[in-house]
């Protein structure tokens, strides 16, 4: 919870994890954002900064951490009130179970596996995956994927090639931080 306002106090712009929020935000047509889905919640983010745009009508969330429910209840001010949100709808499962079983269909994607040389963040990694994400994006729609290799370059090289393989149009910023 590092990156988050536990660290920080109540300054999470200091943290640079709202902007996959609003860099995906900007990525898409303007005011037709209404449905968004994120996948890892962490403390919460990127969940709220995306629920304060006005054209916003829902936030998805799959996460796998029950735990957070607990963090969520206990430190409201700490995490950006995101267990209070109206528009933040959390299910505790799987980001891969859930796009499968669920039909809804989303304007914004976005996930944030755990770095990725830890264990098991490759299974939001695969083309099968992002295939499965793909079919849930409405036309238009934009999916980010948060992608810090903690300095080796080739860890973030090879997921912008497997996204390559299923969308037509890829980019990344910041080293690959974010494709």
């Amino acid at each position: 919870l590092w990156h988050s306002s536990f660290h920080r106090g109540t300054d999470y712009v200091g943290s640079a994890n709202w902007l996959l929020a609003a860099i995906a935000a900007s990525l898409h047509e303007p005011d037709s954002l209404r449905d968004t889905l994120v996948v890892g919640m962490g403390t919460g983010i990127t969940a709220t900064t995306l629920s304060n745009a006005d054209t916003v009508r829902s936030v998805d969330v799959y996460d796998i951490n029950q735990r957070l429910a607990n963090v969520f209840a206990d430190f409201p001010e700490d995490t950006l009130r995101v267990g209070l949100n109206p528009k933040v709808h959390i299910h505790w499962q799987d980001g891969r179970s859930g796009l499968t079983l669920e039909p809804k269909t989303y304007d914004l994607i976005t996930q944030q596996p755990t770095y990725l040389s830890q264990s098991g963040s490759s299974i939001l990694l695969s083309r099968e995956y992002m295939m499965q994400v793909q079919r849930r994006l409405n036309p238009g729609g934009v999916y980010v994927i948060y992608c810090n290799g903690l300095g080796n370059i080739y860890q973030p090289w090879v997921v912008r090639q497997t996204a390559g393989s299923v969308f037509s149009h890829v980019i990344s910023s910041s080293g690959g931080y974010m494709i």
